[in-house]
């Protein structure tokens, strides 16, 4: 068997009886770091031979472990397989008909629905914030348009330049920050962009993002799509990026042919 385990978000006492168990039963664990696993099985007198499992195509070697015995799967926090490559080893087990068995637990995101005060019955969840320019710009980009609300996850160390994106970008739009999630100092902190002031957030501690959809302007971009296009391929160029990738950002948003977009452009 593969049993995927959910570990705790922040407060040690997040696991479950059952996962509890299972831990002290099987015969490998897989995990992301070895220091904080080992952390949370001394916490629950648990003594297993831990391996390490990062995405350096060791398949053979991840095989060979799945065919020996029964393997738990954790992560550093949370529930499995949100943003980190524990799901190519669920393929491989899948593969060699090897059992998955869901052992669920905590969970970052579905804890920040819990208390989010909101009724979410349509929401997207990203993952982490994007580290890279091109792929902040093309996120922003939907952002600007989507109506449902959206969930990411963020670091402490870039929690405030992200919150100053956001302000650039979507300028007034309400967001809930749910910060050290079931730790001692666990915070609900919710406000409008237009009002924040970044050098108020703490900067320990991981966070939870939920950004508000905006409801405002769908008639708009209905109406007037190459008005839309325009504005979001000048915001791109004056933050560095040139016509050639903009117009590909915007062309893979809609899924549209990447000349449409760079005739709209020519024609302003």
């Amino acid at each position: 068997m593969l049993y995927v385990v959910a570990s705790p978000i922040g407060n040690l006492e997040d696991m479950t009886f059952r996962s509890i168990r299972i831990l002290n039963e099987v015969d490998i664990i897989f995990c992301e770091d070895t220091r904080v696993t080992k952390t949370l099985l001394s916490h629950y007198n648990i003594s297993k031979p831990l391996i390490r499992y990062i995405d350096d195509h060791r398949h053979n070697f991840y095989l060979e472990k799945l065919l020996s015995g029964d393997i738990a799967l954790i992560s550093d926090a949370g529930t499995p397989l949100l943003s980190d490559p524990g799901y190519k080893l669920i393929n491989l087990a899948r593969e060699n008909d090897i059992p998955v068995i869901s052992i669920p637990g905590a969970s970052a995101l579905m804890a920040s629905i819990s208390i989010s005060g909101k009724q979410l019955n349509e929401f997207v969840f990203d993952g982490f914030f994007p580290r890279t320019n091109k792929d902040q710009l093309i996120l922003l980009s939907k952002l600007n348009l989507r109506k449902e609300d959206t969930f990411v996850f963020e670091s402490p160390k870039r929690i405030s330049n992200t919150i100053n994106l956001l302000k650039e970008k979507l300028k007034d739009r309400n967001i809930i920050l749910f910060h050290e999630l079931t730790k001692f100092h666990e915070k609900v902190i919710s406000f409008n962009l237009n009002e924040i002031d970044t050098a108020t957030i703490p900067n320990i501690g991981e966070f939870v993002i939920l950004i508000s959809g905006e409801n405002s302007k769908n008639e708009l971009f209905d109406e007037d799509f190459d008005k839309y296009v325009k504005v979001e391929l000048e915001y791109m160029i004056q933050n560095g990026v040139s016509l050639k990738n903009a117009t590909k950002i915007i062309s893979e948003i809609f899924d549209l042919p990447r000349k449409d977009i760079y005739n709209i452009w020519i024609e302003k």
